[in-house]
């Protein structure tokens, strides 16, 4: 039988509805601050989308976080953009972003 402290922990979607925003004056222009720790490196500047675009770091943001290029993971396939330029990849990394927690 598992270890109670060993539970997985599974987090429901945040979604909001039509009838969520009744009542609510739409005239909001305040800004959305997001400060993230992303291996250990503070970051400032987060980009929100709706999940549509591609998630891409480039080299040089890369070189900054001081990580090892062994944990490229080879990508054969290039990018093609809407007129048909393409970028290929040195591969993909996993980052391990800390949320939720004040320094």
């Amino acid at each position: 039988m598992p270890s109670s402290k060993h539970k997985k922990r599974v987090a429901a979607d945040m979604v909001f509805l039509k009838e969520d925003v009744r009542g609510v004056k739409q005239r909001h222009d305040d800004p959305l601050v997001i400060m993230l720790t992303i291996e250990g490196f503070d970051t400032r500047r987060i980009l929100v989308d709706n999940g549509s675009s591609t998630d891409i770091i480039y080299l040089s943001a890369f070189q900054l976080l001081r990580m090892d290029p062994k944990r490229f993971h080879p990508f054969e396939s290039p990018l093609v953009s809407f007129n048909g330029d393409r970028v290929y990849l040195k591969g993909i990394v996993t980052l391990t972003v800390t949320v939720g927690l004040y320094p």
